[in-house]
């Protein structure tokens, strides 16, 4: 099952010809995302649409808020569908 997930595209932190680096709204997880799989959206792009597929899990990720260790991954887990519905506030 596909749903499409809105999001401020303020959220991307980084962009790559393949994938987008998402951050969670109001948490400190990144995740990388397809790019195949994102449609950007409104008068200046400022929405954007992520679409997920309940066949999917998640690799969500923190980096570090040092000087030292700001691209240093100090925590890592993985979450299906219905979690990252949650996280992302899909309804």
């Amino acid at each position: 099952m596909w749903k499409n997930v809105k999001l401020n595209s303020s959220l991307v932190q980084n962009e790559t010809s393949k994938a987008i680096l998402v951050k969670v709204p109001k948490e400190e997880w990144l995740f990388w995302y397809p790019a195949k799989l994102v449609r950007f959206m409104g008068k200046g792009n400022y929405l954007m649409s992520l679409g997920l597929n309940s066949d999917m899990s998640f690799n969500l990720f923190k980096n570090g808020k040092g000087k030292y260790n700001k691209f240093t991954k100090i925590d890592e887990k993985t979450v299906d569908f219905e979690t990252m519905c949650n996280l992302l506030g899909a309804e």
